[in-house]
């Protein structure tokens, strides 16, 4: 049928129930081209309900309208369990068999040509690489938006073992509402009103989050006890089995379609999508992947695409930094899907947005071929805590060997200022370039600065920090921000990052600290471009928490997500610095002069 959009007509629209292997059936929304005629198809898999999904404007997902103007099927399915789907919801469970269960019905269809490519963001992004390392016949290309191929590193967890609190306690919050308030359609009269409670106590925790995020446990947080994954992600600190089997992120050599893969600077997926398009490139399974993938990078968080924060804002050129994303889009599938070899043409492998000089810039691969990396050593007299001290950064080789002490207090937190925190809530600030400028006061924060800058410097690519450290502790945290410093004195973050001491060796098999012992742990502080200007100062935070953007280290090197306030302790922690100990901010530079 058709329906009206404004003052156009859409194109031929119905649902279908398509049934998987095992005999649950998915909602499938299908949109077709007005002609006649078999199609190239799209597919968008989401587990926030299609009817809301659906697409007419154009942020960091194709319009529907462009795609079906260029000649592409379109269509939207309900993961199971979710929207109008059959089944249990249960996160990257049976994804890796629905999406080429899925695929297949699609290209066995007398609309469908037998090519089909994928498109979503953020979870819409986690089946496309299930799809993808599946191998699913019929398979052309996918295109994930801010998402991830490592569940571990990239969504509930980090790159440093820390468990990403806010992001998966307002994700689970307002996903098991969803899923609660959908089985209110079939539920009886009797059990309805303990329903609506129920429903309306989730919805409470995201709009006011704070006592929930507070609370120890977490792994106990009354509102999660009926979330069927709330537990399993609680008891799987490690990335263990658990872990390795959601994703693709250690099976992307056997990826065989090419990647469009979108993000951005504060996207709490950046660091991982940065990371797969490399190995894509590197090591994919064909010359198609390698040569054929594609990367675009911009001052974005998650969700949010205009550029524009409280502290710090992003325009090229006087506009917004949003670009044409749909024309990318259209001539990626048309490269891969209708076999154009020309539509890429002057398309680069990858397009980044360089913050500071505020220029898209065009580039060849990730990490960028000329990139330097530079060591600024950490260094101080009198001692480094607050930015009222005297810590210092200085490519120069270290002169005297020193000592900064803090405390890791997980009752008294360091308080999250911007980042990539999927949501933001209350106190805690939104996401993206926020101004640290408050938290540096506190003296458990340790500051280390350049001088201001007489020329302007570029880092772009990952950035490191080196830290030779002890503990008094069993186990303990340590987190370092990346700051950009404004003649005026604001320091807007640019990327972080953090490490919980038990994973220093591995993230899959933990091993507890020896209090007093020294050693050399490697922070992975994240991805960024931007131009430190003349007149700024690059400047490095190292802290014990970073709350609530991940959770607090209970410091006794026991199951964090099942400790008690009582029972979490405080830690002395300290950064030794100088010749015998050389901790340092290792930056990717660029220089083009």
């Amino acid at each position: 049928m058709d329906m009206a959009h404004g003052k156009r007509v859409v194109s031929p629209r119905w649902t279908e129930q398509v049934p998987m292997r095992d005999g649950v059936r998915l909602a499938t929304e299908v949109w077709l081209p007005r002609e006649e005629g078999r199609f190239p198809t799209l597919i968008h898999r989401t587990p926030y309900d299609r009817r809301l999904l659906i697409n007419f404007s154009e942020p960091l997902t194709p319009s529907i309208f462009r795609l079906l103007d260029a000649g592409y099927a379109v269509i939207h399915q309900d993961l199971r369990g979710t929207g109008d789907s059959e089944g249990e919801f249960v996160p990257s469970l049976n994804d890796r068999t629905d999406g080429p269960d899925t695929i297949d019905w699609v290209t066995r269809q007398d609309w469908s040509d037998g090519s089909t490519g994928m498109f979503g963001s953020s979870f819409d992004g986690f089946v496309q690489w299930d799809a993808a390392y599946e191998g699913a016949e019929g398979l052309r290309a996918i295109a994930p938006v801010t998402s991830s191929a490592d569940r571990y590193k990239g969504g509930w967890y980090s790159a440093g073992g820390g468990f990403s609190l806010n992001t998966a306690h307002m994700w689970t919050a307002a996903q098991t509402a969803a899923l609660v308030a959908r089985s209110l359609t079939s539920a009886p009269d009797a059990e309805r009103p303990a329903l609506e409670a129920r429903v309306e106590n989730l919805v409470s925790e995201v709009a006011e989050p704070k006592e929930s995020l507070e609370s120890m446990p977490w792994r106990d947080a009354p509102a999660f006890q009926e979330s069927p994954w709330w537990a399993a992600w609680a008891d799987h600190p490690a990335r263990d089995d658990y872990w390795q089997n959601h994703g693709a992120a250690d099976r992307i050599d056997q990826i065989q379609v090419p990647a469009l893969i979108i993000t951005g600077w504060y996207d709490l997926f950046c660091n991982v999508d940065l990371g797969a398009f490399q190995r894509l490139r590197e090591s994919g399974a064909s010359e198609d992947v390698r040569g054929g993938s594609r990367l675009v990078v911009g001052p974005w968080h998650h969700g949010y695409t205009e550029g524009r924060y409280p502290d710090r804002s992003f325009t090229h050129r006087g506009d917004a930094s949003m670009m044409d994303l749909s024309t990318t889009f259209v001539a990626f599938y048309d490269r891969w899907l209708r076999e154009k070899k020309d539509s890429l043409d002057g398309v680069a492998p990858v397009k980044l947005f360089v913050m500071g000089i505020n220029e898209w810039r065009d580039e060849l691969s990730w990490p960028l071929p000329d990139t330097k990396y530079v060591d600024y050593f950490l260094s101080s007299t009198s001692g480094a805590r607050s930015v009222n001290g005297d810590g210092k950064l200085s490519s120069a080789d270290p002169a005297a060997d020193g000592i900064d002490m803090f405390v890791c207090d997980p009752q008294d937190p360091v308080l999250t200022r911007g980042g990539r925190s999927l949501f933001h809530s209350g106190e805690y600030q939104p996401t993206g370039p926020a101004n640290q400028a408050e938290i540096e006061q506190r003296g458990d924060v340790l500051c280390y600065s350049t001088s201001p800058l007489d020329d302007p410097i570029e880092v772009t690519g990952a950035v490191e920090i080196r830290l030779h450290v002890q503990t008094s502790a069993r186990d303990t945290d340590f987190h370092a921000k990346l700051v950009d410093v404004y003649p005026d004195g604001r320091a807007i973050l640019l990327t972080e990052g953090m490490l919980r001491l038990r994973y220093r060796d591995s993230l899959e098999s933990p091993s507890l600290a020896t209090p007093g012992e020294t050693y050399e742990i490697t922070v992975e502080v994240g991805c960024t471009s931007n131009v430190f200007l003349p007149g700024h100062q690059i400047r490095v935070e190292i802290a014990g928490s970073n709350f609530p953007r991940y959770d607090r280290n209970t410091n006794t090197g026991g199951h964090i997500a099942a400790e008690s306030a009582a029972e979490a302790i405080v830690a002395d922690n300290s950064v030794l610095h100088g010749p015998s100990h050389p901790s340092r901010l290792v930056l990717p530079i660029i220089d083009r002069q």
